[in-house]
């Protein structure tokens, strides 16, 4: 939950938390590996609140976990960014120029509300 769908904070801020636990944690790998583990673990549960947003919005009509978008889509960009030699992608990347564009027509709808 250190990056959270509502509140940002700095990735140095972030990367200290995660390794204080890591110091104090009974039996891991080297860091670099634990904070990938960490960064893709928030990958996967982000790509999951984008849909879950997404569809509560469209199913629903609750537009109000519209304006929390942007700040979960810019935790996976980073995520996808920085580890942009992995094989996955590929396939975010070309999804996320499909979410731009919803992205878009929901900057344009939260603004008239």
């Amino acid at each position: 939950l250190l990056k959270d769908c509502y509140i940002s904070w700095p990735r140095e801020k972030v990367v200290g938390w995660v390794h204080e636990f890591y110091e104090n944690a009974p039996a891991h790998p080297d860091f670099d590996t634990f904070l990938k583990w960490f960064d893709l673990t928030g990958l996967q549960r982000h790509l999951k609140v984008l849909g879950i947003f997404c569809r509560l919005y469209y199913r629903d009509q609750k537009w109000g976990y519209l304006k929390d978008l942007d700040r979960v889509f810019r935790y996976v960009y980073e995520i996808v960014e920085m580890y942009s030699n992995s094989g996955f992608t590929s396939i975010i990347q070309e999804t996320f120029q499909k979410f731009f564009l919803i992205l878009k027509e929901v900057q344009v709808f939260l603004q008239k509300k």
